[in-house]
């Protein structure tokens, strides 16, 4: 048995060698997929990763957890595909059976690996021992490559490795866990002689209204490029999203020409897919930009500036009741957020609480905490305050602001009883 560290390519240790087309399947293993008892979201983000990473994912499927099962598939796919990741039956119970089962898809055994006995003895205790449950997760095929990944947020070797055994990688199955391993495993799968490129299109008819030019279109460009169109019943600004792929710019590039020059006038919608995480680029390039409306927003830029430096985030909130005013003022203070203090959207956070009044004039209170990237010191963060109408009647404890951005300025003086310092600002009216 060899360990490999990261660095190393399994191409390297007598691994799969790396072609142009380079293909990927996923297996992933658990009876609580196939019953219904747990969704499956590994699979999902495998292929976005693998994909960012140049490698073709061409098939995935789900079996239970059945040695025969498995090793059957394990077997099937090594033979097919560069690289195969399972997900999932690593563990000490029962059911845990995918070391088993790809020792058993190659002819081979599962033996205690010394390396893995000690670090099993390092996380569940030096007492642990060979009988033990705990020692299921030491005993691996016979030819198991040891792959540490490193942390990408602190550049250190992970603790624990990622058993491969010529191509296949077995993942766990906890979701977070299996992220960890293969976001500090990428080097292994990258292909750098690939690169997929894809272009959206946004279009506010219905399929059918388009569809002789989608099929003109895909006869004309397929296999070079890949055209899908997914209907959108949810939407009110479009009715289909087009996706154009392709391995190779150029080609994406005259599909996406030809289709944008023989679908019907006046059909292709635009749409920012993600307009949240340019929001600090759009909204100051418009205030910048010199125009009435730019100058009314720079104006009301600045005193949420003002505001910022003059109070921690934890000191803020905003008042936010659902209309045309406090909607405007929630876009501009989050883009000063962004701006300003590094926000990391990933990391928000919210609590409920609800106002006690009577039935009628009660309120729903939500205090969306938006915390700060590590960037800031701990503990730091604004609050949103979210109105909606309720019949709800809870005591709600409020966490104590010093200063609020908009709202409805009495309501808000009543409710926060905690804090006796807040101060009120409500954008001044520029129109």
């Amino acid at each position: 048995m060899a360990t490999q560290v990261d660095g190393e390519s399994p191409k390297d240790k007598g691994g799969t060698p790396q072609s142009a087309a380079v293909t990927a399947g996923i297996i992933v293993i658990g009876d609580e997929i196939l019953k219904g008892f747990t969704q499956d979201t590994n699979s999902f983000y495998m292929c976005q990763k693998l994909r960012s990473l140049g490698v073709k994912v061409a098939k995935i499927s789900v079996v239970p957890d059945q040695v025969e099962a498995i090793a059957t598939e394990v077997k099937s796919f090594a033979d097919r595909f560069t690289y195969v990741l399972t997900s999932g039956g690593i563990g000490p119970t029962h059911d845990d059976v995918t070391f088993e089962a790809v020792a058993e898809a190659f002819g081979e055994k599962i033996r205690l690996h010394p390396e893995m006995v000690e670090l099993v003895k390092k996380f569940f205790g030096q007492q642990s021992k060979p009988e033990s449950p705990k020692m299921k997760l030491a005993c691996v095929p016979e030819s198991s490559l040891l792959n540490y990944g490193v942390d990408e947020k602190t550049g250190r070797t992970l603790p624990y490795p990622l058993i491969s055994v010529r191509n296949v990688y077995i993942f766990p199955g906890i979701p977070s866990l299996m992220k960890r391993a293969l976001d500090g495993l990428q080097h292994l799968f990258r292909n750098e002689k690939t690169q997929f490129y894809m272009r959206e299109i946004y279009v506010n008819v219905d399929e059918t209204r388009i569809a002789s030019v989608l099929n003109d279109t895909n006869g004309k460009f397929w296999p070079r490029t890949n055209l899908g169109s997914y209907p959108d019943w949810v939407s009110n600004y479009h009715r289909v999203k087009l996706i154009l792929d392709s391995d190779s710019e150029a080609d994406l590039d005259e599909a996406h020409a030809f289709l944008m020059a023989n679908l019907p006038r006046g059909v292709v919608v635009p749409l920012i897919a993600d307009p949240v995480s340019r929001a600090s680029t759009d909204v100051y390039g418009l205030a910048e930009s010199g125009s009435p409306l730019g100058q009314k927003v720079a104006a009301s830029l600045r005193t949420i500036e003002e505001g910022l430096e003059s109070y921690s985030l934890s000191k803020i909130c905003i008042g936010f009741n659902g209309g045309k005013d406090c909607t405007a003022l929630l876009h501009l203070s989050y883009a000063v957020v962004q701006r300003c203090l590094a926000f990391d959207p990933a990391l928000a956070q919210s609590r409920t609480g609800i106002r006690n009044q009577p039935p009628v004039e009660s309120r729903l209170i939500f205090f969306f905490k938006l915390k700060l990237s590590k960037h800031f010191k701990k503990g730091e963060c604004m609050f949103l305050v979210l109105i909606v109408d309720s019949e709800a009647n809870f005591a709600c404890k409020a966490p104590k602001f010093n200063l609020l951005l908009g709202g409805l300025i009495q309501e808000f003086k009543s409710m926060v009883k905690g804090s006796p310092r807040l101060t009120a600002i409500r954008l001044r009216d520029q129109r």
